[in-house]
């Protein structure tokens, strides 16, 4: 009442000439199955379960996926004592808005009014960038 795995391979592909589209392939697919089944002393319906349950033995679990990465915390680490944004503004009001693009005129302009404490990541490199063009600005001459 076992299957080996040479017939149970034979039988896989059997299975799938069922689907043909010639009724002389489907006929000869279907008669060879039963051939092996009762060779076997099994019906059909064992023998397939015996086919199909040795398969699944050999199948193993993926792995599972790896642990998200851990949340960084949304704001900023930097305090109203940094001075992040009154260097900004100071940088501003001796040089003017004449060194930025339009869009860090505009950027800066909005940002000025707004809570350190809320400030992300990207927008704090932003106003780095645009404190060091400041800075590269006042060692020039232009």
């Amino acid at each position: 009442m076992t299957i080996d795995a040479k017939q149970r391979d034979l039988v896989q592909k059997l299975l799938g000439m069922l689907g043909s589209d010639f009724d002389g392939e489907r006929a000869v697919a279907a008669k060879k199955i039963s051939d092996i089944a009762k060779a076997c002393k099994l019906s059909i319906h064992d023998m397939l379960r015996l086919c199909y349950a040795s398969a699944s033995r050999d199948y193993r679990q993926p792995p599972p996926p790896p642990p998200p990465p851990p949340k960084k915390e949304p704001w900023n680490t930097y305090g109203s004592d940094d001075g992040l944004l009154d260097e900004l503004k100071e940088l501003i009001e001796k040089w003017g808005i004449e060194p930025l693009s339009a869009w860090e005129a505009n950027f800066t302009s909005d940002i000025c009014d707004r809570d350190p404490m809320y400030l992300s990541d990207k927008q704090i490199a932003v106003i780095e960038r645009i404190i060091a063009k400041f800075k590269k600005c006042a060692t020039s001459a232009f």
